[in-house]
């Protein structure tokens, strides 16, 4: 999906083919996206309308599943995937522990003040634009580094890669999971 674009259009590799599309909903937008690990023709989308959280839901080759989070509640902006092939982490006021099962996504558990910005999971571990690195299961923060527009993590590596921009000025950060220098 392009950001902020209302249709998902699957794309085929290695041959970067166009698929089939489809709309994620009368005048929503796509906010964020992920593939369900183990299944992907199956993704959960962050909608939005405009500046407004629609909330989260869960679509099997173009289908909505029937439960999707709240409209509004903490704002959900962000979503990645984690561990566990049926949770998924979200954030947005706050971060969230998302359900997943054949009837669609819930809302588990929501924590405040722990971090903000967008996520990405890698490694047993969530990262975000703000910088901050949590420990999903125990809500805890492990690390913290300069923070970026985007987060790239590569914990095989042992690295998180922050890529940041300011008018006509881009920038890749580095940075060591061992030290956070």
């Amino acid at each position: 999906a392009v950001n902020n674009g209302s249709l998902v259009t699957r794309i085929g590799l290695p041959s970067y083919t166009a698929g089939p599309s489809f709309a994620v909903g009368n005048g929503l937008a796509v906010e964020d996206m992920v593939v369900l690990p183990g299944n992907p023709l199956t993704v959960a989308i962050v909608r939005a309308n405009g500046f407004n959280s629609q909330g989260v839901a869960v679509y099997d080759n173009g289908i909505q599943r029937s439960v999707t989070t709240p409209q509004f509640f903490n704002l959900i902006d962000s979503i990645t995937r984690s561990g566990s092939t049926n949770t998924l982490c979200g954030n947005g006021y706050a971060f969230v522990h998302l359900g997943i099962n054949t009837s669609g996504v819930s809302i588990l558990d929501a924590t405040s003040g722990l971090l903000s910005g967008g996520i990405a999971y890698d490694g047993g571990l969530i990262f975000s634009t703000s910088g901050n690195i949590v420990n999903p299961d125990t809500l805890t923060i492990v690390g913290s580094v300069a923070p970026g527009r985007y987060v790239a993590p590569n914990a095989s590596q042992e690295r998180v890669f922050m890529f940041s921009y300011s008018g006509v000025d881009y920038q890749i950060q580095e940075f060591d999971l061992a030290t956070f220098l």
